[in-house]
């Protein structure tokens, strides 16, 4: 699979049985994850999961969305914010 580094530690994490889902940025990881029938997050998902469960308050959430938004894309972050302002 070509499979290496964190991804690799990461993906023989979640074959352990101990995870529903792996959370990952990297465009062409969660493209094997797809093709693989994985289910995964990106990180800006899993804040707003967070934010949704009550875990993270909304201005924690809209802190660390905007952290964030260097490394996403526009389409992504907008829809984060979106969900949190809801």
């Amino acid at each position: 699979m070509r499979i290496k580094g964190g991804e690799a530690d990461v993906f023989r994490l979640y074959k352990s049985g101990s995870f529903d889902a792996i959370s990952s940025d990297d465009g062409k990881f969660l493209e094997i994850l797809d093709a693989l029938d994985i289910p995964y997050l990106t990180p800006s998902a899993l804040v707003v999961h967070l934010f949704k469960k009550k875990g993270l308050s909304k201005k924690v959430t809209e802190t660390y969305i905007n952290e964030l938004k260097e490394m996403i894309s526009d389409e992504e972050y907008y829809l984060a914010i979106r969900e949190v302002e809801e």
